[in-house]
């Protein structure tokens, strides 16, 4: 009797397969957490940026709600702006209150700014170093700090004003 061999699977075919198929699904899987993960730090670094400039925006452009915020002796206010009549020139006053407000009123004026899912850092600087500061300093093993800078006047001396915001 003559047996024919033709049409038979080997062992070794269908090792061969399903080591490939496994390959490359390992392979395929591993990707897309990689592109995935990636994907959320870009939407992460957007929201992010989005946030800083509108806060930015909001601080050195208009003069708040109400205008007069800053002699009130606690956070009563809709919206901080630190403007004193004219775009990017800053009442001194204002800025103060926003400093001496830091320990007590950091997370209402960053719900107010809408920054209120991250962390903030606000830097007045002149051609000497920092004058004024507000917020929490970002920390060295931040992942991703959007960094936003404008220049204003505060009292008739140029400012760079300099805002951090990142994730915590």
């Amino acid at each position: 009797m003559f047996l024919n061999k033709k049409g038979q699977v080997f062992s070794w075919d269908m090792l061969i397969a399903i080591s490939v198929f496994i390959f490359i699904l390992v392979a395929s899987i591993t990707m897309w957490d990689f592109y995935r993960a990636k994907s959320e730090i870009i939407d992460l670094r957007a929201d992010m940026e989005f946030a800083a400039q509108n806060a930015m925006v909001g601080l050195i452009t208009t003069s708040g709600d109400p205008g007069n915020w800053y002699v009130s002796p606690s956070f009563e206010v809709s919206s901080l702006g630190l403007v004193s009549g004219r775009d990017y020139v800053l009442d001194g006053d204002k800025v103060d209150k926003l400093v001496e407000w830091n320990a007590t009123y950091y997370e209402e004026i960053k719900s107010s700014l809408g920054v209120r899912k991250y962390d903030m850092y606000l830097s007045f600087l002149n051609q000497t170093g920092e004058i004024y500061g507000f917020g929490i300093d970002s920390p060295s093993n931040a992942e991703a700090v959007v960094r936003i800078e404008r220049v204003c006047m505060i009292d008739d001396d140029v400012f760079k004003v300099v805002m951090e915001v990142w994730d915590g």
